[in-house]
């Protein structure tokens, strides 16, 4: 098991260029397999050991990839499996997203239910009814999920249900469909608007009928492009956070305002002092005395509940009393307990929970049961007094790139200590390549 050991009590100050997004650069990877032609460039890829476990999840398909620094190579025009290895698609949540495209290009898909972080209830039942409205047939042979369309998928009216993965694997699974697909309650969040500029790029043709609805006409071969993954809003976000608790002051490069909206409104209203300039945004907290605050989750452009953990932490250093309701996942409260190990004063009244500000918290052991809530209390136990130990650390990774060396650079007195051997993503150890398309219109691959 990994652990973080981070000692309380110094201000965050400095600068942090926010890497490429998580939840943007796993359905963009998976979209990049709908390519029927050409070889796919994504750049700005984040060092996570999820991408490391999708790019391996493609190749146990034969499919052609490498990935070099911060760029992958993805060829596609043929696709030689489509049951996929349990070792890798159950570890992530990201290799949901090759449902849709599978059964578009090769009419069968076999992988197992998917891992990620435990947050609370996320079906794939809306993934499997909207594919099912488009001609798919599934069958549950737990723990597999095996999935099969006679001919070409067919477009249909389907709904979304504002779930994000929802949205993105029937966007993916319309694209190459014959006729028109129209999709209902589409979620809007970035990630999902970057997803479709890429398709768009690639020859789909997909736009908005209405805020929430999405028309795609089926076309019959896709053309792979250059893409560069967008920034993370929710490391931003968390960066942004770690500032305004510590009473720091840091520029987040790559910050954008209005993807980040929902969470500048609440530093607004707290009092958290900040500056808009021309690469990114600055906290300026520096002593302020912050305000309790009322909030609620929910989808795009609604406060993320990907943050909820993490301004859980900011409110322990406002004056009074915070509330924050979750309305998406409604037992996202791992934190809680291990924070109140810390001191934390905080109540949990079914999906809300009511924050005691002002109170001192003491470092101790703690643990990690998913990404953000690692990273909330890793916030917690740079505010805290002496050291805090955050074990299963390994969650983090999954989400921040360089998380720890971050920090020390803005000032934090922290450590990471393995316990096992970490996720390795290192040029020098992957040296194969796509080769430029040849005359014969085919590629080469080469991996050491």
């Amino acid at each position: 098991m990994n652990v973080i050991a981070v000692t309380g009590g110094t201000k965050l100050d400095g600068v942090v260029q926010i890497p490429g997004a998580k939840n943007g650069v796993l359905p963009l990877i998976a979209a990049a397999t709908l390519a029927t032609t050409g070889v796919t460039r994504l750049t700005n890829i984040p060092y996570l050991s999820d991408v490391i476990d999708l790019v391996n999840l493609l190749k146990s398909l034969n499919m052609q990839v490498a990935l070099n620094n911060d760029e992958i190579l993805i060829s596609t025009e043929r696709i030689g499996k489509t049951k996929t290895v349990s070792e890798h698609a159950g570890k992530i949540r990201g290799s949901l997203f090759l449902i849709g495209p599978l059964l578009a290009r090769k009419k069968h898909v076999y992988i197992p239910y998917p891992g990620g972080c435990k947050i609370g209830e996320r079906p794939i039942d809306y993934h499997i009814e909207g594919l099912e409205k488009m001609g798919a047939t599934f069958i549950s042979t737990s723990p597999y999920i095996k999935g099969y369309v006679n001919g070409r998928l067919k477009g249909a009216t389907v709904n979304a249900r504002q779930s994000v993965g929802t949205t993105l694997n029937l966007i993916m699974a319309a694209v190459l469909a014959e006729g028109k697909t129209v999709i209902h309650n589409a979620a809007k969040d970035p990630e999902i608007e970057d997803v479709i500029q890429f398709l768009t790029n690639m020859g789909a043709q997909i736009h908005y009928a209405e805020e929430n609805i999405i028309e795609i006409e089926g076309v019959t071969e896709l053309t792979a492009v250059e893409h560069r993954v967008p920034p993370d809003r929710m490391v931003a976000g968390t960066y942004l956070i770690a500032a305004a608790a510590t009473r720091g002051s840091i520029l987040v490069k790559g910050a954008n305002e209005h993807h980040l909206k929902a969470l500048l409104d609440i530093f607004k209203e707290i009092g958290v002092p900040l500056k808009n300039e021309a690469n990114g945004i600055r906290v300026l907290a520096h002593d302020q005395p912050l305000t309790s605050v009322n909030l609620v989750t929910g989808a795009y452009p609604e406060f993320p509940t990907d943050l909820q953990p993490l301004i859980t932490t900011l409110c322990l250093t406002t004056d009074g009393i915070s509330k924050i309701e979750e309305k998406t996942f409604l037992k996202r409260f791992t934190h809680v307990p291990e924070l109140q190990k810390m001191g934390a004063d905080i109540t949990i009244d079914g999906s809300t929970i009511y924050i005691q500000g002002g109170k001192p918290l003491y470092g101790t052991k703690v643990r990690a049961y998913d990404m953000r809530a690692g990273a909330a209390l890793t916030l917690a136990g740079l505010i805290a007094k002496n050291k805090t130990k955050i074990s299963n650390a390994g969650f983090i990774d999954r989400g921040y790139p360089h998380f720890v060396q971050t920090l020390r650079e803005l000032n934090a007195d922290i450590g990471y200590y393995y316990t096992q051997t970490p996720p390795v993503i290192n040029a020098s150890r992957i040296i194969g390549e796509l080769i430029q398309r040849s005359e014969s219109t085919k590629y080469r691959y080469f991996e050491r």
